[in-house]
């Protein structure tokens, strides 16, 4: 009786949620079916966004997921091998690493408007980038980096503890256990984090608000300094003010399926990097 009243519950929350994602894509594609076309893609906004494309808030976007992909993973690689190496070989009783568990629970709690401010000054201002692709992308690598990290660390705490032991008992110096054993599994729940993170990544506006992003007037970024760019977050975020307008809200809801069908793409071309340049190495988690 009570595994059926669980399997119950199991399959109707399951209906629920799939119920609610067919309406939530529904009402998206319903509502910017007006403005989806090629030439809504690949031309240009004009009369400040509330006609045009979306050409160059695509390439934004696209510049700050590549920017802040990488270092999402270097980040996230390199803290959680040093955090589990702590919890291997020191027995959790290093004071750094209490600290860092400590920070990395709060960082989830951290609201991304507060990343924004920390971006704000020390990239913006403190390091003078001014507002840029590059400060935009290390905020938004700071957002999401607490998220892989946690990952990265469920990957290399499924590792057995023989593997370890019997690496060592076989002669295996620490380099060679890093390379052949920590590796591939920080990797593979690096790459997990990532295609769950990138969503998010893509669609946050109070970061690149405050350190990246303009409403209009720029182009395609030619250095790295005080070189803002357009972003589809942003771009959604000041049309939907635009409420007198129905073309202006059109284009809001186009671009916002552009953002869906944008950590799609991201998605997929992380499954496939994960797969092709790591191979067999990569442990799937």
């Amino acid at each position: 009786m009570k595994n059926s009243l669980l399997q119950i519950y199991i399959y109707g929350a399951a209906l629920l949620g799939f119920a609610m994602c067919c309406t939530l894509i529904f009402v998206i594609t319903s509502n910017a079916a007006p403005a989806l076309s090629p030439q809504f893609i690949f031309t240009p906004s004009t009369k400040g966004g509330t006609a045009g494309g979306v050409l160059f808030q695509v390439l934004g976007s696209v510049i700050l997921g590549l920017t802040a992909l990488p270092l999402m993973l270097i980040f996230s690689v390199t803290l959680s091998l040093w955090r589990f190496y702590h919890s291997t070989e020191k027995a959790n009783t290093g004071f750094f690493a209490k600290c860092f568990d400590t920070l990395l629970k709060a960082s989830h709690s951290v609201p991304s408007v507060a990343w924004g401010l920390v971006g704000f000054l020390f990239l913006v201002r403190f390091a003078h980038l001014g507002k840029s692709w590059l400060a935009g992308g290390i905020t938004l690598a700071l957002v999401g980096t607490p998220f892989v990290i946690e990952a990265c660390l469920t990957a290399l705490r499924s590792i057995p503890k023989e593997a370890i032991i019997t690496s060592k008992s076989l002669g295996l110096n620490e380099q060679r256990i890093l390379k052949s054993i920590l590796l591939p599994y920080a990797f593979s729940g690096a790459f997990s984090g990532l295609r769950i993170s990138i969503p998010r990544i893509l669609g946050e506006t109070a970061p690149i608000l405050l350190t990246a992003c303009v409403f209009s007037g720029v182009t395609f970024p030619k250095g790295i300094q005080h070189e803002p760019i357009l972003s589809l977050p942003y771009h959604v975020y000041l049309l939907s003010q635009e409420s007198y307008s129905e073309t202006a809200l059109q284009n809001a809801w186009g671009a916002g399926v552009a953002i869906i069908a944008m950590g799609i793409v991201f998605r997929i071309l992380i499954g496939v990097v994960n797969k092709k340049v790591f191979g067999a190495s990569a442990i799937q988690t």
